[in-house]
């Protein structure tokens, strides 16, 4: 019988010990899960807030093109109407119009006719890529390191509007691209406004914003880490206290 009770003692104990690291694990598993859904969480919701960001100013940024492609528009019809070829017509709305509207070294305006360079960002630019198509305009900008630029391509090609954002050289980064395609005289153009995305991302403040966002989920997280350690020490305590009891 004493030989029967030891055993049963022994295989309780190998119960106990077992059940105290199972626990533990658990414990540890629960943790990182947590801690892992909860930054995967954060990243989310940080790509989603930018991605509103870029939304945002695009939808605002394409209603100012719109309202100075109207002005453009105008302005051609009145040079074409005063005797201007059409040449003359347009760059009587690059002086007059295009170069007065507002810009800055984080924003430029561009001017294309379906076949042409008019106008890119400023004068020495535009001497650079004076009479290039579209097409060789595309081919410069790729040798300038041009990335993602696939669905402004397809609207310069197409004729179509909207915003896109991609890096037309590698020196400057990415760009905020808002484009309007209208037609004049029988012929067709397009004008559109560019913004470098860091001066988007600056203005809205969205880096301070995310900053905190992270701040609290790493507080958060060292708040979960602390309390499973906690735990897992209150259970190894009480395992060992136990074994000593015994």
């Amino acid at each position: 019988m004493l030989g029967k009770n030891k055993n049963s003692k022994v295989s309780n104990d190998i119960k106990i010990k077992i059940n105290y690291k199972v626990q533990l694990l658990v414990i540890a598993v629960l943790t990182i899960a947590l801690i892992l859904l909860g930054w995967a969480y954060i990243f989310q919701e940080s790509n989603k807030y930018r991605n509103s960001i870029i939304e945002t100013f695009s939808a605002n940024q394409e209603i100012i093109v719109d309202q100075v492609a109207k002005t453009v528009k105008i302005g051609l019809a009145s040079a074409s109407g005063s005797g201007y070829t059409s040449e003359q017509a347009e760059q009587t709305v690059v002086s007059d119009i295009i170069k007065k509207a507002e810009a800055s070294g984080s924003k430029y305006w561009f001017f294309y006719s379906s076949d042409r360079v008019i106008f890119e960002k400023s004068d020495e630019e535009t001497r650079n890529l004076n009479g290039d198509s579209l097409l060789e305009l595309i081919k410069y900008w790729r040798l300038q390191g041009a990335t993602d630029m696939e669905a402004f391509e397809e609207m310069l090609l197409q004729g179509n509007n909207g915003s896109a954002v991609f890096t037309k050289n590698s020196e400057t980064g990415v760009e905020v691209v808002s484009l309007k395609y209208f037609t004049a005289g029988g012929k067709s153009y397009f004008i559109g406004i560019s913004t470098l995305q860091s001066y988007v991302m600056s203005s809205a403040r969205v880096n301070e914003h995310i900053l905190y966002l992270w701040t609290f989920s790493a507080l958060v997280s060292l708040d979960i880490l602390v309390f499973s350690l906690l735990l897992g020490l209150s259970i190894y305590r009480n395992e060992k206290t136990s074994e000593k009891l015994n």
